[in-house]
């Protein structure tokens, strides 16, 4: 039996989102978020407490929206042809109210469905 540690449950985007770490010359793909923290998929094997700001444009109105976040794991999903690694970031200050803004924000946007 596995134990989700997780505070809030997940939002998974209907469609791929994209994510930069700054510093960082690789694309990102967010494959879930929560108010504490997500996970993206990747090229790259982040190294566990290594703290990233992150730039991910919601999928809704365009809005950029940055966060810090640090890795809590990071695990070879696929090795082959080329290394994808998973991770999951936990964002730094979660609860202070402007994190906490962006953070649901983003979150808005995975679940709101736009008015045509």
């Amino acid at each position: 039996m596995t134990i989700d540690r997780r505070e809030s449950p997940r939002v998974t985007p209907e469609r791929p989102l994209h994510a930069r770490a700054e510093g960082v010359d690789a694309d990102l793909t967010l494959l879930d978020v929560s108010l504490g923290g997500f996970l993206i998929e990747g090229p790259v094997a982040f190294s566990r407490g290594a703290s990233h700001r992150f730039r991910m444009t919601a999928p809704t109105g365009g809005r950029v929206i940055e966060l810090r976040a640090q890795a809590v794991r990071c695990r070879l999903r696929s090795a082959r042809p080329i290394p994808i690694y998973q991770t999951g970031f936990a964002f730094l200050n979660h609860r202070h109210p402007s994190t906490a803004a962006k953070v649901q924000a983003l979150i808005e946007s995975l679940t709101v469905q736009p008015v045509d």
